[in-house]
């Protein structure tokens, strides 16, 4: 079996689960292998490659004929070089079927992935917006509080003219105390209470950045990981499988033998980086402990 750790295979023998690299190889050639040939039985990795797949005689004969944004990936000459150097890693030819797939539709779903329009970096910015926004709304129930307090005659007129009844009489003293309680109470709720989403609590996209789910919440001016790191951590710890709301935890350094330099290959055909071994232990060094790997965000086509 390779270094590369490949993580259970989701589905069972007759159920196709649908997953992306699912409808992924849907986009691959039916070409059939040649007559007598020994065949990996491909119909067997239903999430993988989707059901009704023909088979074919090897692992580099199906990847040979992948293509779509496969293909698309496999046709540069550094991805070739990674891969034929993963084909050096051995392992059955099964095993390596899966593994390769998971290292195409990583690698494909890390060059389509879009910083700027990353849900969790979307979802924390315009929550800190908001907290922004929270002081004006204290501030002008206040406002509104005390002119209620003082019996301006605007704010007569302007309750009338809000209420549905369009009233044409100003609205009398006792109703001008009940709204004045009213916008009092919100000036206060404002101030002293702490809302969700906003003041924290356990939400998702609070944790998440690309394919990585972190422990505690990502902090504004954290130190932002990398799309390099993202496939790093991604080819060492295997692809994610899980669905959206869970994590597959990576798995500790220390625990069996990445092969840091196949990861380097892959990052740098897939990105353009020039990482080696070392700098690709080091990113993934830095990542706190607890770090989870999830889907690429569906934007990325993970």
């Amino acid at each position: 079996m390779s270094d590369l750790p490949v993580a259970p295979v989701a589905g069972s023998a007759g159920q196709d689960t649908g997953g992306p690299d699912a409808q992924a190889a849907h986009q691959l050639p039916m070409a059939l292998p040649a007559q007598g040939a020994k065949l990996i039985p491909v119909r067997a990795l239903h999430y993988e490659i989707g059901a009704g797949m023909p088979s074919y005689p090897s692992a580099l004969a199906w990847r040979n004929a992948w293509s779509g944004d496969l293909g698309h990936w496999l046709a540069s000459k550094d991805a070739r070089h990674a891969m034929r150097a993963f084909d050096g890693l051995g392992g059955s030819e099964h095993d390596r079927a899966v593994t390769q797939m998971r290292i195409a539709s990583a690698c494909v779903a890390a060059r389509a992935y879009v910083p700027e329009t990353d849900p969790g970096a979307v979802w924390r910015s315009s929550m800190a917006r908001q907290r922004e926004e929270v002081g004006k709304l204290a501030t002008a129930a206040r406002v509104l509080a005390n002119a209620c307090r003082r019996n301006d005659r605007a704010m007569f007129w302007l309750l009338d003219a809000a209420l549905p009844s369009g009233a044409s009489e100003p609205t009398n003293t006792s109703a001008m105390r009940g709204w004045e309680v009213g916008f009092r109470r919100l000036q206060n709720c404002i101030d002293d209470t702490r809302l969700p989403e906003l003041h924290g609590g356990p939400w998702w996209l609070a944790h998440t950045l690309g394919n990585l789910h972190f422990p505690e919440p990502i902090k504004p001016g954290r130190r932002q990981v990398g799309v390099a790191t993202m496939l790093a951590a991604e080819h060492t710890a295997g692809r994610a499988r899980d669905i959206v709301t869970q994590g597959q935890f990576l798995p500790s350094l220390a625990v069996g033998r990445p092969c840091y330099s196949l990861v380097a290959q892959l990052v740098d055909a897939t990105l353009g980086t020039r990482l080696d071994d070392q700098r690709i232990r080091d990113r993934l060094v830095e990542l706190p402990a607890g770090m989870r790997l999830i889907r690429w965000p569906e934007s990325s086509g993970g």
